[in-house]
C-alpha cells in the first residue's frame, strides 16, 4: 500500500501515472496499433486523464519556478 501512495504523493509518482493512464490510449478506438482498439470509451477517458495530469505537473513545475526565482 505504501508504494501505491507514492504515485499521489510524490511529482515522479505523478509523472508515472500520468504516463501510464496516457499510454492506455493505445487501447482505444483511436489509437495506432489496430489489433489493440477496442471500441470501449473507459480508455479514451483514462487517456484523456493522464494528459491532463501530465499537463497540470509540467504548470505546476513552472509556476513553482517563477515563484522560487524571483526573490
Amino acid at each position: 500500500m505504501e508504494k501505491l501512495k507514492w504515485f499521489f504523493v510524490t511529482n515522479y509518482g505523478r509523472y508515472a501515472l500520468g504516463i501510464i493512464l496516457a499510454l492506455t490510449g493505445v487501447f482505444s478506438k483511436y489509437g495506432t496499433i489496430e489489433f489493440l482498439a477496442t471500441n470501449y470509451a473507459i480508455f479514451e477517458y483514462t487517456a484523456a486523464l493522464g494528459i491532463a495530469i501530465l499537463i497540470l505537473q509540467f504548470l505546476y513545475h513552472v509556476i513553482m519556478a517563477i515563484f522560487t526565482n524571483l526573490e
